[in-house]
C-alpha cells in the first residue's frame, strides 16, 4: 500500500461528533493479505490491518483501532474516541 503498488480504493468519510473541523476517511483494500484499511484523521495518516471481531469490521495498528458495526464507526485515535458515521455519497 505504501509503496502505491496496489489500486487505491474510494475512500469513505466519516462524520465523528468531536472532529467536525477535520476529515476522516478510511479506504478499504480487501484484495491484499491481510485485508486493510487506510484511516485518515486530520492530517495524520495511519494503514491498519484487519482483525478478529465477533460481529462488524475491525482493523489495528498501534495505538489505533478502528470498529465498524451497524452502521456506526468507533475510532480508537492515539488516545482519543471518535464516534462516527458514514457520510452520504455526494
Amino acid at each position: 500500500i505504501k509503496g502505491g503498488l496496489v489500486e487505491a480504493p474510494t475512500a469513505v468519510g466519516y462524520s465523528c461528533k468531536s472532529m467536525k473541523q477535520q476529515p476522516v476517511m478510511a479506504a478499504f483494500y480487501n484484495n491484499t493479505n491481510p485485508k486493510a484499511a487506510v484511516l485518515t484523521v486530520g492530517d495524520d495518516q495511519v494503514i491498519a490491518v484487519i482483525a478478529p471481531s465477533g460481529s462488524g469490521a475491525r482493523y489495528t495498528a498501534s495505538n489505533v483501532e478502528f470498529w465498524e458495526h451497524q452502521g456506526t464507526a468507533t475510532i480508537q485515535w492515539f488516545g482519543k474516541t471518535l464516534s462516527c458515521t458514514p457520510r452520504a455519497h455526494q
